[in-house]
């Protein structure tokens, strides 16, 4: 169920320090924590569930990965 409660202030400034920060990697969830007297960064996170996480089909992690495009590492000047 979602939850009942309206948007934090600071959401667009959130999303952009998310989009930010996610720019050179593929995958990377950005967590913050809101509170209404402030917000700050939470966690960066490489891999869902810690890369921990298991398919319920091999065949499916095989699907997945072959829809997967690696970005060629960029490298800032």
């Amino acid at each position: 169920a979602e939850a009942d409660c309206d948007p934090p202030p600071q959401l667009h400034d959130m999303l952009d320090l998310a989009e930010t920060l996610a720019a050179d990697f593929d995958f990377l969830r950005v967590d913050f924590l809101y509170t209404e007297a402030a917000w700050r960064l939470g966690e960066l996170t490489l891999y869902p569930a810690s890369g921990l996480h298991r398919f319920r089909t091999h065949e499916i992690d095989l699907d997945l990965g072959k829809s997967w495009v690696l970005n060629p590492v960029s490298t800032r000047g």
